[in-house]
C-alpha cells in the first residue's frame, strides 16, 4: 500500500473525525426528540426473540470486552507495551484514544437527554444512548489496527477487518441481548469512529518517521 504524505492524512482524518461527530450530534439531537423511536422499534422486533444458552455466552463475552473498565485498561496496557517498544506517537495515540473514550462515555451519560434503554436491559434508569460497548470497542480497535500498521507491525490487508467489524459486533452483541436501540448502537459506532480518527491524526502529526517502517 502506498501512503500518502502524512500532513495530508492527518488532514484527512481530521475531516473523518469531524463528519462522524457532527452525525452524531444530529442522531442526539434526533433521538432527544424521540424521532428515531419508530426506526428502533422496528430493529428491534426484527431480532430473535429466542436465543440458545451458549449464543446468549457467547455474546456476553463479546460485551464484556467492550466495557469501559475493560477496554480502557487494555489499551493503557497495549500503549505501555509500545512505549516499551520505542513506539511513542503511537503508545500516546492508543492510550489517549482509550481514556478518552472512557471519559466521554462518562460524560454522555450525564450530559445528554436521557433515553430508557429496550426492556432486556431490565433497568430503565441506566441511560441507554450511545452505546458505551460499542464506542469502546470501536475506538481501540480502529486506533490499534491504524498505529500497527502505520508502524509497520501488521499488514494492512489483515488486519483491517478486524479493526472495522470489532464496533459492529459489538453492537450487534447488544441488539441481540436487547441492552440497546439501534440508534444507540450506530450513534457509539459513529463517537468510536470519530475519536478514532482524531487519536490517528495526532499519531501522523507526532510519529517519528523515520522509525517507522513503510508498506
Amino acid at each position: 500500500m502506498r501512503f500518502r504524505p502524512d500532513n495530508e492524512l492527518a488532514t484527512a482524518l481530521v475531516s473523518l473525525g469531524a463528519v462522524a461527530a457532527g452525525a452524531f450530534a444530529i442522531m442526539a439531537v434526533k433521538t432527544s426528540r424521540r424521532e428515531t423511536s419508530y426506526l428502533d422499534g422496528r430493529a428491534r422486533a426484527k431480532v430473535p426473540k429466542r436465543k440458545r444458552k451458549r449464543t446468549k455466552a457467547a455474546a456476553g463475552g463479546i460485551g464484556r470486552v467492550g466495557k469501559g473498565w475493560v477496554a480502557t485498561p487494555l489499551g493503557l496496557v497495549l500503549a505501555g507495551y509500545l512505549a516499551r517498544r520505542g513506539s511513542g506517537s503511537a503508545a500516546i495515540a492508543i492510550a489517549s484514544a482509550s481514556v478518552l473514550s472512557y471519559a466521554l462515555s462518562v460524560s454522555f451519560d450525564h450530559v445528554l437527554p436521557h433515553r430508557a434503554p429496550p426492556p432486556g436491559r431490565k433497568s430503565p434508569t441506566t441511560p441507554s444512548f450511545p452505546s458505551g460497548h460499542t464506542m469502546h470497542l470501536t475506538t481501540l480497535a480502529s486506533t490499534a489496527v491504524y498505529v500497527a500498521t502505520r508502524e509497520g507491525a501488521v499488514d494492512w490487508r489483515l488486519a483491517a477487518a478486524p479493526g472495522l467489524l470489532a464496533g459492529p459486533l459489538a453492537g450487534v452483541d447488544r441488539l441481540f441481548l436487547d441492552r440497546h436501540w439501534l440508534t444507540d448502537v450506530a450513534a457509539g459506532w459513529l463517537a468510536g469512529i470519530s475519536l478514532a480518527a482524531f487519536s490517528a491524526a495526532g499519531y501522523e502529526l507526532s510519529r517519528d518517521h523515520r522509525g517507522a517502517r513503510r508498506r
